[in-house]
């Protein structure tokens, strides 16, 4: 006999994008306690990286593509300093009040506009623009309004440029507040970012700003794909091989970041206490910049004062360092980050769920409806579910090999790097995710060469309505406002939105669990659409809210994401599946409890009283042995036995639907499970072909 049992949530786990712990090493006051065995991140292609080598041979020189990325590794212990310029180390210690800018500069350094070498007419011409702002003061007052110690709003002139003309294409990097960076209207600003406007107007031509990592900026400028580089480039020697550089417009430092003494610490607010959601109407809280949750944040809580981040990564250090009180994140990720980031909670109900799908061109509807039809195919034939138990349910990080003829072009994928797991995230030099896996797939479905375009999720829209890129594949949220300039593809799943705070933030209050199976009376229950489960469940608890799915994949993501409060599944299985799901548990394991069995035809009697006479046979043989293999021991380390079917036997066809271990799964590709097994045993030795669909 087998039961059915309950299963409910009892707290939330979950994506390692900050790893590793431990007492730094050394506390860091002047560039001499810089040494043996203190470690320094550098960010890659920088002559903050080159200088760090020369100036501390001792020290361990790590090297990160993003600024961001650096500091988190310094606040979770992984760095004991960051070499970096000037500006973007007063903007870090502006924002964490935890970390200080060593005074004495590691060297000082000109900051240049870069330009290609051969064109010497517009070097002359910005040289001289170049003299004109440091003799009338506009280069001091566009220092003085970007480099702000306040938190006032800056101060940003209007510079009107011309609509027509040549297109001056500027190459920036847009990370580096206030040198360079984003802003709420998602437009390129800063104090570069005004510089490179007033060149276009002087220039009498209008801009348009190619944001890249810093490392692609000059092979970017070389090869025609950029007219000029304004972005806090040091004019080196080295770099003077490659380009041009006007003269400096600011006298820039490279400086050490690291964290304060105790004793340099500012005093701590410990009245921060989160109850409700309804406590954030007024708190700061954090989004990803051109995400739903940052529309969402925007219509829902207009008195808070919503801080928007181009990361995940910089979402959670602005969580971590107390810059916000709260963030919103996509709920399936957020689970991923909990198991090694012990400090946040997710906060609150799930806020929304949203379909997500890939996103095109709006000319793209042959490429749309081919993914339409591939996606159509992988969830028929068992390949959707196994990646969502792989990457989703299991939380496993391993990118199957995924065989391509390449025969038929470039499929170029735009996606974002660092979303998390299990969807996206860098992994020994390699993006992996499920999102990548999908995305991967559907080119090998149409014999292109798979090729990804990483770049911040803000630019993923524009890059596919200009055609840059011929999908997206970024856990795109479908909304009307994104749908009036790309398409979607059917969605492919459901996302949730949750509040996460600082565990120590948020107050304890009872935790309304679910004690006894009548609990369940006026709760939301996921039942597997058509089992007796959904005819239980409706008889006994007519108040309940069911919830019907079609895959216990489906039921298990919504159990994990709020969207049900219970699950009314088979125990066996459950027990299978909390092995990968640790923050699941039972209820009760006597809910229900029913006798399995095979179904057959009611035309077709004989080969009912043929399995039958098999089935008492092998009770008393070998299914012991069977039944221990799948449903005792680990169903997942169990085998199939090697079958051969009679070459010419006739064909009986077993309709099954893909559940889970130990009764009915796919594996590498391959239907397994002690349902399959014995089907097959019987089909062996009957002489029958077996033919599943």
């Amino acid at each position: 006999m087998k039961k059915t049992i309950l299963f409910i949530i009892i707290g939330l786990i979950i994506i390692p994008i900050f790893a590793g712990c431990g007492e730094t090493k050394k506390t860091i006051n002047t560039l001499d306690d810089i040494s043996e065995g203190i470690s320094v991140g550098a960010m890659t292609g920088t002559t903050g990286e080159e200088l760090a080598k020369k100036r501390f041979p001792e020290a361990d020189i790590k090297s990160f593509d993003d600024i961001m990325d650096a500091i988190a590794a310094l606040k979770s212990n992984q760095l004991d300093a960051v070499i970096t310029g000037y500006p973007a180390a007063f903007n870090v210690c502006k924002h964490n009040t935890d970390l200080k800018y060593i005074i004495e500069p590691v060297d000082t350094e000109n900051t240049a506009i870069a330009l290609r070498k051969g064109e010497p007419e517009l070097l002359s011409e910005l040289n001289k623009f170049i003299d004109e702002l440091l003799n009338d003061g506009t280069l001091n007052d566009i220092k003085r309004r970007w480099f702000k110690d306040d938190f006032l709003p800056y101060e940003v002139p209007e510079i009107n440029l011309p609509q027509e003309g040549e297109v001056l294409k500027i190459g920036v990097s847009a990370t580096r507040e206030p040198f360079c960076f984003v802003d709420e209207k998602r437009e390129v600003t800063g104090h570069d970012g005004e510089l490179a406007r007033r060149i276009g107007a002087r220039l009498n031509r209008p801009i348009e700003f190619v944001d890249m990592k810093f490392s692609a900026l000059i092979p970017a400028l070389q090869s025609g794909k950029i007219d000029l580089i304004v972005t806090g480039m040091t004019a080196t020697p080295e770099r003077g091989k490659s380009v041009d550089f006007t003269k400096s417009y600011f006298l820039n430092s490279q400086v050490i970041i690291a964290k304060k003494n105790i004793e340099e610490m500012p005093a701590v607010n410990e009245s921060i206490k989160l109850r409700t959601l309804e406590d954030l109407k007024t708190k700061r809280i954090g989004v990803l910049l051109g995400s739903t949750h940052d529309t969402f944040i925007q219509q829902n809580y207009p008195n808070a004062e919503a801080l928007q981040y181009k990361s995940p990564p910089e979402l959670l250090l602005a969580v971590r360092t107390g810059k916000v009180d709260a963030a919103v994140y996509t709920t399936e990720t957020l689970q991923g980050i909990l198991r090694t980031e012990k400090e946040f909670q997710i906060f609150g109900d799930t806020l929304f769920s949203v379909p997500v799908a890939m996103g095109f061109n709006k000319e793209s509807d042959e490429l749309r409806e081919k993914f339409n039809e591939f996606l159509k195919t992988i969830k028929e034939n068992g390949v959707y579910n196994d990646m969502v138990e792989r990457w989703i349910n299991k939380g496993e990080s391993l990118m199957p090999e995924i065989k391509n003829s390449k025969s038929n072009g470039t499929l170029v994928v735009g996606i974002v790097s660092d979303k998390g797991l299990p969807f996206t995230i860098v992994k020994d030099n390699k993006v992996i995710g499920f999102d990548i896996e999908i995305a991967e797939r559907f080119a090998a479905y149409l014999g292109k060469e798979f090729k990804i375009a990483d770049m911040d999720f803000g630019s993923l829209i524009a890059a596919a309505a200009s055609k840059k890129i011929d999908m997206i594949s970024s856990t795109l949220m479908i909304t009307e406002e994104r749908a009036k300039q790309i398409d979607f593809s059917d969605q492919y799943m459901r996302l949730g939105a949750s509040m996460f705070a600082l565990k120590k933030n948020i107050e304890e209050t009872s935790s309304g669990k679910l004690k006894a199976l009548d609990d369940i009376a006026e709760k939301s229950v996921g039942v597997y659409e058509g089992t007796v489960h959904d005819g239980y469940v409706a008889t006994n608890y007519p108040k309940a809210e069911i919830k019907r799915f079609s895959s216990t994949a489906d039921i298990i993501l919504s159990l994990k994401t709020n969207k049900i409060d219970v699950a009314l599944l088979d125990l066996i299985s459950s027990r299978v599946l909390m092995k990968s799901n640790p923050e699941i548990g039972i209820l009760t394991d006597e809910a229900l409890t029913q006798p399995l069995g095979f179904g057959f035809n009611k035309n077709n009697p004989e080969l009912r009283k043929q399995f039958n006479n098999f089935l008492k046979d092998f009770k008393a043989g070998p299914f012991n042995e069977v039944y221990k293999k799948w449903c005792i021991d680990d169903a997942e380390k169990a085998e199939m036995p090697q079958i051969k079917f009679k070459e010419n036997g006739k064909v009986i066809k077993l309709g099954v639907a893909l559940a889970d271990l130990p009764y009915v799964a796919v594996v590498n590709g391959k239907y397994v499970g002690i349902d399959i097994e014995i089907m097959e045993r019987f089909a062996e030795q009957e002489g029958y072909q077996l033919k599943i669909i």
